[in-house]
């Protein structure tokens, strides 16, 4: 709605919740020009235009999101975790993977409780390592490690594929791979992924898509690649995920192994 300008030819003052909607409108604007992609607004809440090729119930993207927020703000209200280490979550399909670096295992473990209690999150992947931050240079080489492996998706030749429906995620070298794919998706993107220079190791937490079934549906049909039967909460050889050396690394890193995967809640009767 139009106001009328006062008499003094000023524009009208703005109030503070007003203003701060258009400012946040401005900033929707300017992401969208600079990605090229304009934002979709579901609900209330902006997202990219992506949002029509993804896979997940509309719900379920906008509970990924909430679910990220609340991790950070969780993670920034407890300084004893957050000055001691260097944690980030991303959440695909309800699961928040935990990736980065703490102090100690106590650190680690106590965030990964934090974020088992925010709502609507199913699974906790921890895949923390133990150790000092990584540098400003890594995260820049993982940065431009992960735009490459997007570049690389881009060549996935499949009938209805859709790179964007894959999440990377890079931390020290290793490369997450997240989504709702069917199995020779799953296949196809891993064996590209592989061959990327710099990528050391491939983690796959694929989830399975059937075709056929869509929306609710079909988030309840999916099988997780990477989830054991029944496993304890962090337990190093009790579970892994599905972690691939690249081409030619041979016994070098079958020695070093995969990062372990932990997760959160543990299972029943097996808690320890």
């Amino acid at each position: 709605m139009w106001t009328d300008w006062p008499a003094d030819g000023r524009p009208p003052r703005l109030g503070a919740g007003r203003a701060a909607r258009f400012a946040a409108g401005l900033v929707l604007i300017g992401a969208a020009l600079v990605s090229g992609c304009a934002p979709v607004v579901v609900g209330g809440t902006a997202v990219g235009a992506s949002v029509i090729h993804d896979r997940r119930p509309t719900a379920v993207l906008l509970d990924d999101q909430r679910i990220e927020m609340i991790a950070r703000s969780r993670y920034d209200d407890t300084p004893e975790i957050a000055a001691r280490s260097r944690i980030s979550v991303t959440s695909y399909n309800r699961v928040a993977l935990l990736t980065g670096q703490a102090e100690n295992p106590v650190v680690r473990r106590r965030y990964a409780e934090l974020v088992s209690r925010i709502p609507h999150v199913k699974r906790v992947v921890d895949q923390v390592t133990i150790g000092s931050p990584a540098s400003l240079q890594r995260e820049s080489q993982d940065a431009y490690l992960t735009s490459r492996v997007k570049v690389a998706l881009a060549s996935v030749k499949l009938d209805g594929f859709d790179p964007t429906r894959v999440k990377v995620v890079t931390e020290g070298g290793v490369v997450h791979l997240l989504g709702l794919l069917t199995p020779r998706e799953a296949e196809a993107v891993v064996a590209t992924v592989r061959h990327v220079p710099g990528v050391v190791q491939v983690v796959k937490l694929f989830e399975r898509y059937d075709h056929g079934e869509t929306g609710l549906g079909a988030a309840a049909q999916i099988e997780s690649q990477a989830n054991p039967t029944s496993v304890s909460p962090f337990v190093g050889s009790a579970s892994r995920p599905r972690a691939l050396p690249p081409p030619g690394s041979g016994s070098r890193l079958a020695a070093q192994g995969a990062q372990a995967e932990r997760r959160w809640p543990p299972a029943r009767g097996m808690a320890g």
